[in-house]
């Protein structure tokens, strides 16, 4: 009995430290595959420290994987984030898989270059929000060992800043046509102009959602035809922010959507004014918000300067 004893405290020993080393097996297991991807940077000083710990990376079949998420726009300043960044990927001599996702990125063209080319080389895989329109321009010319570049799949809710640094207001809920959503202008950016065309009949405007753009290329076509300048359409189609010139003067839906879901709530810094759209109206009319009450109206004096707050699709 006193044997038996014995030799069960003895197995009970042997399993117990058997399950303790199997514990940090599994244990060091999960420390070695969370070395690699998954790590997400919001300080660029810490990208050198944590690469110059990673085991692989040494030849472009096998990049280290990691995320950042930071203002990415000046690219072209020695001290901007951007170029930090690639001194610390050149420092490691390491080849990764960069993911840019949650950053924001300078325009709808992504600036590789950005005065250097330091640590390009390093970058085999690249991962751009869907506002940089030129992901495929990245594969060619930029980087010596990129395989892939895409665009990921960034959601936007009513009321967050833009690609632009504008304000969010309208979300189509899918891509079709090339955009989702529509983002105001930065409300430095408001100014104040004729619509213009007085008295003309302007044929082929619309009010509807996505309209917008169009509307503002038949204006700004008959405008510059009559010899025309700094009318609302113009002035918006002429608007350059933060490295985006794609805008357009709103049209009257959009405006409305841009009232509902920012003007009321306090949001984008608008004021009690009358807000052109690019909607004509009746005849030689145009259609007009005021956003003191969310009222609108079709204006015979397209000679009076309201508000203008530019709008981009994107």
């Amino acid at each position: 009995m006193k044997n038996k004893k014995k030799r069960f405290q003895t197995e009970f020993a042997f399993m117990a430290k058997f399950a303790f080393m199997a514990i940090i097996a599994l244990a060091s297991i999960i420390a070695f595959a969370g070395c690699g991807g998954g790590k997400t940077f919001t300080d660029v000083m810490e990208v050198e420290d944590w690469l110059a710990q990673q085991k692989g990376g040494a030849s472009p079949e096998d990049p280290i994987a990691f995320s950042v998420r930071l203002n990415l726009q000046n690219m072209a300043s020695p001290e901007s984030n951007w170029q930090k960044l690639l001194t610390s990927i050149n420092t490691a001599g390491l080849y990764i898989d960069l993911d840019l996702s949650g950053s924001t990125m300078p325009g709808t063209e992504f600036d590789a270059d950005g005065g250097t080319k330091v640590g390009k080389n390093f970058i085999v895989s690249l991962t751009l929000p869907d506002s940089t329109a030129s992901v495929e321009g990245v594969l060619y010319g930029h980087f010596g060992n990129l395989k892939t570049a895409k665009a990921s799949n960034i959601e936007y809710l009513i009321g967050n800043k833009g690609p632009a640094g504008g304000t969010v207001f309208y979300d189509k809920g899918d891509t079709a046509g090339g955009w989702r959503y529509l983002e105001a202008a930065p409300a430095e950016t408001e100014f104040k102009a004729e619509w213009g065309a007085y008295g003309q009949n302007i044929a082929g405007t619309e009010a509807g959602i996505g309209t917008g753009k169009r509307n503002t290329e038949i204006i700004v076509k008959y405008l510059n035809l009559k010899g025309k300048t700094g009318r609302a359409a113009q002035m918006c189609r002429e608007l350059s922010v933060n490295g985006f010139n794609d805008w357009f003067l709103p049209s009257s839906d959009e405006l409305g959507f841009m009232y509902d879901n920012l003007r009321k709530n306090k949001v984008g810094g608008f004021s009690d004014s009358f807000y052109w759209s690019s909607s004509q109206g009746y005849r030689s009319h145009s259609w007009y918000q005021h956003f003191a009450n969310g009222s609108r109206g079709n204006s015979y004096d397209r000679d009076d300067s309201y508000s203008v707050r530019a709008v981009r699709a994107f």
